[in-house]
């Protein structure tokens, strides 16, 4: 390891003395589209209007209309795509009118150009030359990043000119996925390199800015400016007090905005910037939408959604969450209950934000960060009944003595409603054995008995099906995993078990997850915990396991952020690693090429088994200890129903 350090120093060494010529070199050739264009911008033959003719068509490679300047014109850019392979010569034609059209209207001169274009040697050379671009910046000292800057620059202002010359050319200052189209990829690597500088500089009030720009303009990015902020400074802001308090504003105003813009369609645009793109649409709460027309669907099998509302297409079916969303019903308005549903959800989560950053006095920043993460993000935006269900498990387990029967059966209706919840309950029941707390255990153990009835008579008597997450790709699970092995490789699902169960063997009996796992005392975490105690961690540790075993969508993380909080908080750098590969890894971003995006995934689902093998393996230790007490305790005829 220490070979290794002292190589990369060398190489760190040796390129820093380089990297005067490295900025000019660099400075040279990716001057060459800018370049390219201007030649072409100069070789234009200007045609003159003599307006003899009411109509005129010519081609071309560089076409200009000449008219006297107190006319009235509309002038439209259209994209026409130009090959330069082989036709090498087209490459005169990029970046200028190649067809011309105008017509008289009265008054007025309507001209349409025609403009070179070749949006895929645009992606080409976008992609390889700005991550050079990133390479040159980390080869650059401090003082001198205005080289890499300058060269950032002239070589994407050169290929938008260029090869994409009806694009809005503040996208190069600005890279933010537009609202609607399927071009998106261009702008990962845009803003990775805005984000790369951003380390380079390493400035708190740059870091404030790109905070800032990521929560309310290009909110994709904030998940991989978090995972890399974390490797370059391990979140050592160092923020004076009015910066602080800056940032752990920025949830408030962000969540507040959602509320306002999620209430009000004239601000639409502003819904829908708040968003992931792979999620984003005007729909408001989707999810609550959808699970509010289920339920109407039991009152009325023949419901349907006004076609002025945002669900005209959808059908009555099977919600397949749980037992009770088959016989719930509801009878407003979707459109309407959606927004107030969505809307007091989100500010019940802004009460709780508050209320965590004055419990965890001492991390306010790691909570303010966690609060402004993807998963988080996605859930309020789409607004799925888990987002209800995160603030009913979040108040019943806090301090869980107090009102602990309505606090269970609060838990147990959840559960009905959507399965995984569940969890909580074993958790539960797990823990007060332990603390021969038999009240508690007796509640919950009937609970689950008639949990289980219900799931039953449920299962035989509906046929219901319990929904299984179609996404692929996306979320987190055994089960999920096991999905795309049988998707992308044809791997059929128990040969997809047995690789997966190879894997997790291979890890759980490695020495350097052993040595890991020793460093992780959980007692750690519930013994300095008081109103959210070994009930409540142990319980959403149960919760986050079970889970894990199947499919899930990412914007189920937030459940079990209590968990990943405490982790990083009370242990070292490795699991800290590991909880925000997990949380802001997730979900994907859309709009990056196929091999970012498996990078991402790849190393999101090793942070995920790694953190489920470590809860996994502490939870089944913990729980064939007080199997055997409980045994014993019922032996000995300890098993009382009184409080403790």
């Amino acid at each position: 390891m220490n070979d290794l350090k002292e190589n990369l120093f060398k190489f760190q060494k040796f390129f820093y003395s380089k990297a005067k010529l490295l900025n000019l070199l660099f400075a040279i050739i990716f001057s060459i589209p800018l370049v390219i264009f201007f030649i072409n911008s100069n070789l234009t033959k200007n045609i003159n209007i003599d307006g003899s003719s009411n109509t005129f068509q010519e081609s071309g490679c560089g076409i200009e209309i000449n008219y006297e300047k107190n006319i009235n014109t509309n002038i439209t850019n259209y994209p026409i795509d130009i090959y330069v392979f082989p036709e090498i010569e087209n490459i005169r034609c990029l970046g200028v009118p190649n067809k011309v059209n105008y017509s008289l209207d009265g008054e007025t001169l309507i001209i349409e150009y025609k403009m070179g274009s070749n949006y895929k040697l645009f992606r080409y050379s976008s992609n390889l030359g700005n991550y050079l671009l990133i390479l040159l910046l980390l080869v650059n000292r401090k003082k001198l990043l205005l080289y890499p800057f300058l060269i950032y620059l002239a070589f994407n202002l050169g290929i938008y000119k260029l090869f994409t010359p009806t694009e809005a050319i503040s996208e190069v200052f600005l890279p933010i996925a537009p609202f609607y189209g399927d071009r998106f990829i261009k702008f990962f690597v845009n803003n990775l390199f805005l984000i790369v500088l951003s380390l380079k500089i390493d400035n708190k009030k740059v870091y404030l800015g790109l905070f800032t720009f990521f929560c309310f303009i290009s909110v994709d990015f904030i998940g991989i400016f978090v995972f890399l902020l974390f490797l370059k400074n391990k979140f050592n802001f160092n923020f004076n007090e009015n910066e602080k308090k800056y940032f752990l504003a920025l949830p408030i105003a962000f969540y507040s905005i959602r509320i306002i813009s999620g209430i009000f369609t004239y601000l639409d645009d502003v819904w829908i910037s708040l968003g992931q793109t792979i999620y984003r649409g005007y729909t408001r709460y989707a999810d609550m939408q959808r699970t509010l027309f289920f339920l109407k669907c039991n009152s009325d099998p023949n419901a349907k959604i006004p076609v002025d509302e945002y669900f005209p297409n959808i059908q009555c079916g099977n919600m397949g969450g749980g037992p009770l969303d088959a016989y719930l019903p509801f009878y407003g308005n979707v459109n309407t209950w959606s927004k107030i549903l969505g809307s007091v959800s989100t500010l019940l989560l802004i009460l709780f934000y508050i209320k965590a950053l004055n419990y965890f006095k001492e991390n306010q920043i790691l909570v303010s960060i966690f609060f402004l993460s993807p998963p988080l993000i996605h859930l309020t935006h789409y607004g799925n009944d888990d987002f209800i269900i995160l603030l009913i498990c979040l108040y019943s387990l806090w301090n869980i003595k107090q009102n602990t029967f309505f606090k269970l059966i609060l838990i147990l209706f959840t559960a009905l409603f959507n399965l995984h919840p569940t969890s909580i309950l074993l958790g539960i029941l797990v823990v007060s054995i332990k603390k021969s707390d038999y009240k508690i255990f007796l509640n919950t153990f009937g609970l689950l008995i008639v949990f289980t009835i219900s799931f039953f008579y449920d299962l035989i008597a509906n046929e219901a099906n319990i929904a299984v997450m179609p996404w692929g790709d996306y979320g987190f699970g055994i089960y999920l995993d096991v999905i795309n092995l049988k998707a992308k490789f044809s791997i059929e699902y128990i040969f997809g078990f047995t690789v997966i169960l190879i894997i997790i063997s291979s890890i759980l009996f490695s020495k350097r997850f052993t040595q890991l796992y020793e460093t992780v005392k959980f007692e750690k975490m519930y013994l300095s915990e008081k109103k959210y105690a070994e009930y409540a961690i142990l319980s959403i540790s149960f919760w986050y396991v079970i889970t894990f075993l199947y499919s899930n969508v990412g914007y189920r993380l937030p459940s079990f952020y209590l968990l990943f909080l405490l982790l990083f908080i009370s242990f070292g750098n490795k699991i800290k690693g590991l909880i925000i590969g997990l949380v802001f890894l997730e979900p994907v971003i859309w709009h990056s090429e196929v091999f970012v995006r498996n990078i991402f995934l790849t190393v999101n689902n090793i942070c995920h088994y790694i953190i489920f093998l470590i809860c996994a393996k502490f939870l089944f230790s913990y729980s064939i200890v007080q199997v055997r007490k409980l045994f014993n305790d019922f032996r000995n005829k300890k098993i009382i129903y009184q409080d403790i």
